[in-house]
């Protein structure tokens, strides 16, 4: 059993885009419809449409997120689901794609004699 009072996911249901959601004893609540308990509890919530957003503001987010989480009754919330009944998606969309190339190998000799000839060396 985990000693967390919470976690984090980000979920998705069909035919909506994915959300970061708060998930308590197997049930599922989109952080977005926790914003006005977090505010009723002196805790603002930011960044709770997307999980980096949500995690670039830690500092904030984290204290808010302990406090909802204690607070929040799943079994009787109307908004809450059951992370059965939902799809669980990547937790986070990267910003920077990067590409690997093809021939490795090759690439990695260049390289070493483009960096031996940049310091004075010779080409053999």
């Amino acid at each position: 059993m985990s000693t967390y009072p919470y976690r984090l996911a980000t979920l998705s249901k069909p035919g909506c885009p994915p959300f970061p959601a708060l998930v308590k004893d197997e049930h599922a609540i989109a952080l977005r419809a926790l914003r006005p308990l977090a505010l009723l509890l002196g805790y603002p919530l930011v960044g709770v449409d997307d999980m980096a957003t949500l995690l670039g503001h830690w500092a904030v987010n984290q204290p808010a997120l302990q406090q909802v989480a204690q607070h929040l009754n799943v079994a009787t919330h109307p908004l809450a689901t059951p992370v059965g009944a939902l799809r669980i998606e990547a937790p986070v969309q990267p910003t920077q794609v990067f590409c690997t190339i093809g021939n490795y190998r090759a690439q990695v000799i260049e390289a070493t004699v483009d960096a031996h000839l940049s310091k004075g060396g010779s080409q053999h």
